[in-house]
């Protein structure tokens, strides 16, 4: 295994082959699944792990960056006598999202643009909650691989795939910060947003309105063709 993230390893065969081959993995490191339905949060299910690249002739893989992503679901919050409101108000993030999805008690006209029309196959919600790439991986499209995986690893029985374009690096500053290279952006938060909604609008996601999320159609978001090899363990 080697995890290490300096320029160095751009000068290793490894490394070549990884990034020719283009086979992104993801590793769960933490997975909190909901409880007996007797609490919203227990249709709340959060998965977070790191992004690797590996080379598939040789057992080297290499961490390129982190993602977390909670799987909302709503059906089963339903089929519990529970209401979208009461489910999607356990966190801010979560909140916030309802209030720009939905219109009283349907979506927003806004939200079935985005979408291209309403869910047919389910209401459950993935929302992609964090990635980030680290520096000496980026302007490679590996963010993109990443992204794409994680809506084919985690969107199955989603009809909904929302995120929110929002540049990390604007965060509250953390001692994290200079190891995941968020730090030493010059633009301004209006030009990284633009910047994040053209990545994702590649990956075929639609702005809700002038709102900073986005959707993408689950059903759609499985029948994506992928880039290179991907893979989920």
């Amino acid at each position: 295994m080697n995890d290490d993230t300096t320029p160095a390893i751009f000068d290793t065969e490894e490394y070549r082959r990884a990034l020719d081959y283009r086979y992104v993995s993801l590793q769960v490191a933490a997975s909190e699944f909901g409880g007996a339905g007797d609490d919203p949060s227990d249709f709340f299910h959060e998965s977070s792990g790191t992004v690797e690249l590996r080379c598939l002739e040789t057992d080297i893989h290499f961490t390129i960056g982190e993602f977390s992503v909670i799987q909302v679901d709503l059906e089963g919050a339903w089929r519990s006598g529970m209401t979208v409101y009461e489910v999607m108000d356990i966190t801010a993030p979560s909140f916030d999202l309802f209030q720009t999805l939905y219109k009283k008690s349907d979506y927003s006209r806004a939200a079935v643009k985005a979408l291209g029309g309403y869910p047919t196959g389910s209401e459950n919600i993935l929302i992609l909650d964090r990635l980030l790439v680290l520096p000496s991986f980026r302007g490679r499209g590996l963010g993109l691989d990443a992204l794409r995986l994680m809506m084919r690893r985690f969107g199955l029985g989603a009809g909904i795939i929302a995120l929110k374009a929002f540049p990390l690096q604007f965060e509250p500053d953390t001692a994290e910060d200079l190891r995941l290279g968020l730090t030493g952006f010059k633009c301004s938060y209006a030009a990284a947003q633009r910047k994040l909604i053209s990545l994702y609008q590649q990956a075929g996601f639609a702005s809700i309105g002038r709102t900073p999320y986005m959707l993408h159609s689950g059903e759609t978001a499985l029948q994506m063709p992928m880039r290179g090899r991907l893979s989920a363990q």
